[in-house]
């Protein structure tokens, strides 16, 4: 290794600087942050995106009910007096089928129900994640097949994400359990975030748990499949082959990163330059000099993140060696000397 032989070393070593979402809403900026460390080599460094945050809406549409709006007056010509016996009969009618109306079963919701469901939501946020959560669970528990059940495991799921450690195992369980529902207006988001908890909980290095990681990649292919135009596509792929890399699957994970850097916005992804690294570390794993150099060469002509362009320089050094290249292998080491002499 060239580099070690002239003491050059990478301020941040990055196999993969993998990035984590927790797609809730509205608050769509990102920033950097730590995350345990992940990693393909000994020296990985990874860092992942903030949450984008959704807050439950508290303004909740009021209930459907029966408003009588006739007048007691005669209508069409009837009599006042028959009219009043036919909206009595009605009105009687009405009383007994409210009284067996499926309440909460998918059916018209209770004022209870709602009123509990609003509690919940604003717990969560004034910021009160511990009790949102316990309100999420009571809500479910007491009413699991009401028509905002969905909504609300996707909500359990945001405040264990939320929680200060984020409880991904726990949030993964309840975004399972929302997925059953196959139509609700949360359900893009909750594909992301199950796909990501799932890989947060997969585990590190040799340690990764199989299961998890196939099933990490189920859950971001279902989401490309189901919103073929979701804003969030860049994940789905990219997690997708950070997952098959894990198993691996060197390949497969080029092939995911390859759909990342083919989307027509990519270049706006925040995974963009992770993309192009990852592949380029990919093929040379799978011993493909060449194309290594490519992908790491496309990432110096449009990125400036400094921890991955230094161990891009050091990989391409040794690649260029193994290729009998050394010029240009010793003009990449000398790119990592004035990197490590610049941030002095």
């Amino acid at each position: 290794d060239l580099g070690k032989t002239y003491g050059l070393k990478s301020s941040k070593k990055s196999e993969t600087t993998a990035r984590a979402i927790n797609i809730f809403e509205p608050r769509l900026e990102y920033k950097g942050g730590g995350l345990p460390a992940e990693s393909r080599s000994s020296e990985t460094v990874r860092v992942r995106l903030e949450p984008i945050v959704r807050q439950p809406a508290t303004q909740l549409r009021k209930l459907d009910r029966y408003r009588p709006s006739l007048p007691l007056q005669a209508v069409n010509g009837l009599p006042r007096k028959l009219f009043m016996i036919v909206m009595l009969g009605c009105c009687s009618i009405f009383f007994t089928a409210s009284k067996a109306w499926p309440q909460d079963t998918g059916g018209q919701p209770s004022e209870a129900s709602m009123a509990m469901y609003a509690d919940a939501a604003n717990f969560q946020n004034g910021g009160a994640l511990k009790l949102a959560i316990e309100s999420w669970k009571k809500f479910l528990t007491k009413y699991p097949s009401h028509p905002m059940a969905a909504d609300a495991a996707h909500f359990l799921d945001v405040c264990h994400m939320q929680s200060d450690p984020p409880d991904y195992a726990a949030a993964g369980k309840s975004f399972a359990n929302a997925l059953k529902n196959k139509k609700y207006d949360l359900r893009e988001e909750s594909l992301v975030n199950y796909g990501w908890c799932l890989y947060a909980t997969a585990g590190d290095g040799q340690e990764k748990d199989p299961k998890r990681l196939t099933a990490t990649i189920t859950s971001f292919q279902a989401l490309v499949k189901e919103f073929p135009k979701s804003q969030f596509l860049d994940r789905a792929f990219f997690y997708s082959g950070e997952a098959a890399y894990g198993l691996g699957q060197a390949q497969k994970a080029i092939d995911f990163y390859n759909q990342l850097l083919a989307l027509p916005d990519a270049a706006k992804s925040p995974l963009h330059c992770d993309a192009m690294y990852a592949r380029g570390v990919a093929f040379q794993e799978l011993k493909l000099p060449d194309q290594a150099i490519a992908s790491f060469k496309q990432l110096l002509a449009s990125c400036s993140r400094d921890e991955l362009i230094i161990d891009v320089h050091l990989r391409m050094g040794d690649l260029l060696i193994l290729l009998g290249k050394y010029d240009q292998a010793v003009e990449s080491f000398e790119s990592v000397i004035k990197a490590n002499a610049s941030d002095d």
